[in-house]
């Protein structure tokens, strides 16, 4: 099998065993550093594998998410390719590193690694695979704005109905009882004013009264 050629080395490498990695499948790979896989959804290493006496030679190529219990499998973009190993996303996010969760085997699972070769693809099938995977993020997006505009729409129809039953509210009319109770208040307060000026009315006169009264008596004591 053809070696690629190598641009970069990442780990500490297996004198027995040799895996190279192209970079578009590492740039695919960090993004579930993140990311969150549902269900049995798993992460397949895709590529060409060969083995002879003195060591094991793995070229990955590429990477796919996939669920391997749907009954209908679409035809995979890798499927010149075998499956060569997969990812543990667990592992793959507790650490830093770029080896961690790497595991080659099958689809299934595999030994984990140590290190490995990075090397550059003149046409690699894994940036088609992006362009792809990208293409229907793209058609997500409007769907998901799509149900947040019908979300937000129900809810302002909401506080609008709200609005127009409050507005709607029958107000109930004044009892008749607090009629009356204000009139006897006012007539109350009437008859009181009327009280309190004939009272004033009254202390002025009978001051006017004894004034004469003493002016009459001084009258009288003159000689």
């Amino acid at each position: 099998m053809e070696v690629p050629e190598v641009v970069k080395r990442i780990g500490k490498i297996d004198g027995k065993r040799k895996i190279y990695i192209e970079d578009y499948v590492l740039s695919y790979l960090e993004r579930f550093k993140f990311e969150e896989t549902e269900g049995n959804e798993r992460i397949i290493l895709y590529g060409k594998r060969e083995r002879n006496f003195s060591e094991e030679i793995c070229v990955i190529y590429g990477a796919e998410k996939k669920n391997p219990r749907e009954i209908v499998q679409k035809e995979s973009i890798f499927s010149v390719y075998e499956e060569v190993g997969c990812l543990n996303t667990d592992m793959w996010k507790c650490t830093q590193g770029m080896c961690e969760g790497i595991l080659i085997g099958d689809g299934n699972g595999g030994q984990p690694i140590e290190g490995y070769y990075i090397f550059y693809e003149k046409e690699p099938i894994m940036g088609k695979y992006l362009g792809l995977t990208y293409e229907e993020e793209i058609k997500r997006v409007p769907y998901a704005r799509q149900n947040e505009k019908k979300e937000e729409e129900a809810k302002a129809a909401s506080a609008q109905a709200e609005l127009v039953a409050l507005s709607q509210t029958e107000v109930l009319p004044e009892s008749p009882v607090y009629d009356i109770i204000r009139a006897v208040v006012i007539c109350i307060f009437i008859i009181i004013c009327a009280m309190a000026i004939t009272t004033v009315n009254n202390f002025e006169k009978m001051e006017d009264f004894k004034e004469a009264a003493m002016e009459m008596n001084e009258a009288l004591e003159e000689p």
